[in-house]
Formats: structure tokens, sequence, C-alpha cells
């Protein structure tokens, strides 16, 4: 389904120069984005609208470049960590693809209220995916279906030597909230995750190669509880297509349950907004925002349905120092 409707806050279609960011600029950190002190806590309903109301300021357009779908370890291996499945078998390195097919326009803005910090990202995404791998009948049986459905994940460093690679070989670790739009999203959650990336072995880990190397990319959900999970198989029905992922009977909790997330599908693109505490007690594992300071950051959007497509952008500095 093709939407020609979709604007960003700019209300303009953004162009390659005006969001290009210099190779000085990412060797000293990245675009800073500022974070603004906002007058009142935005109502995460997937919506911008009040934030200009709030204090905060013009949104920040954020460059993103493709990945080829299937390879790259962020998307492909997603599902495998939700399942918690894991490879030790060595896969390709992704490839920056030289397609530029889907442009997601990607703009960020960024608040924070009574101690708590505020996100909203918008994309463009001409189809709305909301479904993740649903069971479908063959051959009088029900089986798991191939469809994704599209995320955003946002990472910030806790440790190591920090990169915007997930397999340059680096050893780091990173905070990481992902947001999916069939399966997170009906718990108002975003998944919150630790990311560990080394070429020594880890265990559970995807193994990639690089340059004729190892690296380990483990990766696991935060304790607690998530709010959603799979669906059973349903053994038999008269349906054809049932859900893959229901509500859970326990409400999000513990420090996967951190992060509050909505997102909403609107004249062809994703608006999500995220929250949570600028610290938080019970995981010393999860990040910790400075009031005054500066964090560096990325994010990446997926693009689903049958074949996943991925975009990163460079990692940019959020700037706290108007918080006071």
């Amino acid at each position: 389904m093709g939407v020609a409707m979709f604007r960003p806050f700019h209300g303009m279609a953004l162009g390659a120069a005006a969001l290009l960011a210099s190779a000085s600029a990412w060797a000293e950190g990245g675009r800073e984005i500022p974070v603004w002190p906002l007058t009142a806590a935005p109502t995460l309903d997937g919506s911008w609208q009040e934030w200009p109301a709030l204090g905060a300021g013009s949104p920040t357009p954020i460059e993103t470049f493709p990945e080829d779908s299937g390879d790259e370890p962020e998307a492909a291996e997603t599902a495998e960590a939700a399942e918690g499945k894991s490879s030790a078998k060595a896969r390709r390195a992704p490839r920056e693809s030289s397609l530029k097919e889907w442009t997601p326009q990607t703009e960020l803005l960024a608040g924070v209220f009574q101690g708590r910090l505020y996100l909203t990202v918008r994309w463009r995404d001409d189809a709305k995916d909301d479904v993740y791998k649903p069971w479908q009948k063959n051959g009088g049986a029900f089986r798991k279906g191939r469809r994704k459905d599209d995320m955003l994940a946002v990472r910030f460093p806790i440790g190591g030597d920090f990169h915007a690679c997930m397999i340059s070989g680096a050893t780091y670790q990173t905070d990481l909230w992902l947001w999916s739009a069939g399966r997170s999203d009906k718990a108002g959650v975003a998944d919150d995750m630790i990311h560990r990336y080394s070429t020594k072995p880890l265990e559970p880990a995807v193994v990639y190669e690089r340059k004729g190397q190892p690296v380990y990319i483990q990766k696991a959900f935060d304790a607690g509880q998530a709010g959603w999970e799979f669906t059973p198989n349903p053994g038999s029905s008269p349906e054809e297509i049932l859900p893959g992922v229901k509500l859970a009977a326990a409400s999000p909790s513990g420090s996967r349950g951190h992060v509050q997330a909505k997102g909403e599908w609107k004249e062809g693109g994703w608006t999500v907004e995220m929250a949570r505490a600028l610290a938080v007690a019970d995981d010393p594992e999860d990040v910790v925002f400075p009031p005054g300071g500066k964090l560096p950051a990325q994010i990446a959007v997926f693009n689903a349905g049958y074949k996943m497509r991925k975009e990163f952008s460079r990692p940019f500095l959020l700037d706290f120092s108007r918080i006071p």
C-alpha cells in the first residue's frame, strides 16, 4: 500500500544536502541534538503535535544509511533474540546497499520533564507493518508465517569503545531500546535490552565474520516482564490466520519494562514516542542520562513486511546542557 501524504516535522521533504553531516562532525561524535526542558509531560500516543506547546524547539533531521536486508545483525537476529535463539555459525558482514529505494526522512525531538527523558522519532514508511509471524494454515496445520513488523531501535553506550558499526571488532556494550509495531507496542513499551560486542567468544551470541575475524554479538533482554508474549500453536481452528503475538497476563515490569513507548502510523509514516527516567536504581547496566552533559546515541529504523530493510544513523550527541 503506497501513501504519499507523509510530511516531516518541518512540513517539507528533506533533501540529502540538508541532512548531510560532515565527516569531521562525525569524528567528533556526530551532530548535537538539543534536549529541551519541557513544561509538562507529553502524552505517549505516537503524536508529536503537542511538543512545541510544551517548550520543545525544532526537531532535528537525522541522516540514515541503508544496509542489505537479511544479513545485518540488528534486523535479522532480533527475532531470534526475542525467541531465545542464537547462532554459532559465522555470517557474512553486512554491506551498505547502493540502492536507496526507501528514504525514511527521519527526525528526532528530545525533552525532559520531572526527571524523565522523552524522545519522539518520526520517519517515512509507506506501509504499516504491525503483524509479527502470525500462525498460518498450510496443508491443514498451522505454521509460523514470515511477516515481520516495523521497528525502531535506539542505543546508548554503557561501556567499552563505542563504535557506529556493530561488527567493527571493537569491544563495547550498549543499552538498547527496541520498539516493535507488532509486539512491544501492544504493551506500551520498548523492550529494554543490553547488547555486547566483542572479538572474544560470548555465549550465547550471534557470530559474524569480519575480514576473516569472528565478531560476537550477544543480545539479552533486561530482567522483568515484557507485557507481550508469543502465542502457542493453535492446533486446530477454522481460521486460516491467527495472531502470533498477544498481550501477556502480567504487565510490563522490572528493568525490561522501564521504557514506555507508543507508536502511530499515519499519512505514510511512523511517529514513536518513548520515555524513561534519567536514572534507574534497579539495573546498573541501564544508561544514565547526564543533566548538563552530553551522551552519544544512535538510531535504526526497520521497514519490514516479508523482507526486512534497515536504515541506521551515524552516532549523534544528545545535549542535556539545558537540563539543570
